[in-house]
């Protein structure tokens, strides 16, 4: 395999990120720097086709730089945004996908489901899905949360593969990188204990429907 085949990354650094008009942005990763040891905390949310996605939040901790469940191989397209608090800066290593990869400009945007309450997201017969997100949020009123995530494929019901227990408001993005869920299959969304908001998120793409280039998985 040639090398010129993986072009350097680019790099950015900023409280806002805005994507301009006519690019798409392949993030192959991203984190969250805090350069004022006195404040706690922090998130990054993204606003993707128009839709808010709650990508990272943690209230309670003191980080200076976190990229542990926040999201890779994200696509972001003209208009699309990356932002956090002040005090906060978003950091991202990305690929311009029509310069830097040869990708063509219709790439399809994510399509969204959400959950306001414990559940399932089924993948409808007929389809299949490349997921790209799934993102929990809980916002406090009082008590204690605990959201698991698990996934059905094949009539197989995984373990929990992420688990997150606390006593104030959170955001994480449980799945980071492309998977594929059949028709049947399902993420499993467990979300209890506490008082306050919740929010399960799944961005994707339908497989028989979008025009979706191996680049881009």
């Amino acid at each position: 395999m040639e090398s010129s085949f993986f072009p350097p990354l680019r790099f950015l650094k900023a409280e806002t990120i805005t994507v301009p008009s006519g690019e798409v942005w392949v993030v192959k990763k991203m984190a969250l720097v805090n350069d004022n040891i006195a404040t706690y905390g922090g998130k990054i949310t993204a606003v993707i086709n128009g839709t808010t996605y709650y990508l990272y939040e943690e209230t309670m901790i003191q980080t200076r730089v976190y990229g542990g469940n926040v999201p890779n191989e994200l696509i972001l397209k003209g208009g699309d945004s990356l932002y956090t608090d002040p005090t906060y800066d978003v950091v991202i290593f990305y690929w311009k996908a029509n310069i830097d990869m040869k990708v063509p400009q219709e790439v399809p945007p994510y399509r969204y489901t959400n959950l306001t309450s414990a559940g399932n997201v089924t993948v409808p017969v007929g389809e299949t899905w490349v997921v790209k997100l799934v993102c929990s949020q809980f916002v406090k009123t009082s008590g204690v949360e605990t959201h698991n995530i698990r996934i059905s494929t094949n009539g197989v019901v995984s373990n929990n593969l992420c688990v997150t227990t606390a006593g104030y408001s959170f955001a994480y993005t449980y799945i980071t990188r492309s998977f594929i869920l059949h028709a049947g299959d399902y993420i499993q969304w467990l979300a209890s204990g506490g008082s306050g908001t919740r929010l399960l998120q799944v961005g994707y793409w339908i497989l028989e429907q979008d025009t979706i280039f191996e680049e881009l998985l």
